[in-house]
C-alpha cells in the first residue's frame, strides 16, 4: 500500500465498558411486534437515551440492567397496552421462556388473569 494511504479502522466503546443494556422483544407469528422494552444499566434515566430510537421504545432504569421479577411485571403492562387493549374481545397467547423472573411471580399471574 502507497505511504500515506493506509486504512484507518475505527472502533465504538461506551464510556461505560462491560455495562449490558438488556432488550425485552416480543414479535407474533403474523409479524405485529411489541416496541422493545429496554433495561439500562443506570439509577437514573436521561431522556435523550431514546433519542432516534425505535417508535413506542420503552427504557427502565435498573442498575444491573437485567430484567427481575419486577421489570418484568412492568414489561408484561407494556405488552398487554400493544397486543391485549380493552376493546379486543380474544386473549393472547404469551410463550415464554422458563427465567424466574417469568414465573416465580404471584402478581403477574393474577394480571395474566384480569386481562382475559
Amino acid at each position: 500500500m502507497e505511504k500515506g494511504k493506509e486504512k484507518s479502522v475505527c472502533a465504538v466503546s461506551s464510556l461505560e465498558k462491560g455495562k449490558t443494556i438488556t432488550a425485552v422483544c416480543c414479535v407474533s407469528a403474523a409479524g405485529a411486534y411489541c416496541p422493545p422494552f429496554l433495561i439500562i444499566p443506570r439509577k437514573h434515566l436521561k431522556a435523550e437515551l431514546l433519542d432516534g430510537g425505535p417508535a413506542g421504545a420503552i427504557d427502565i432504569a435498573n442498575e444491573s440492567g437485567w430484567i427481575n421479577e419486577d421489570v418484568f411485571l412492568q414489561w408484561f403492562q407494556h405488552f398487554l397496552m400493544v397486543f391485549q387493549p380493552q376493546h379486543r374481545s380474544s386473549p393472547s397467547l404469551l410463550i415464554m421462556d422458563g427465567h424466574a423472573s417469568h414465573t416465580n411471580s404471584l402478581q403477574l399471574v393474577m394480571r395474566a388473569r384480569v386481562s382475559q
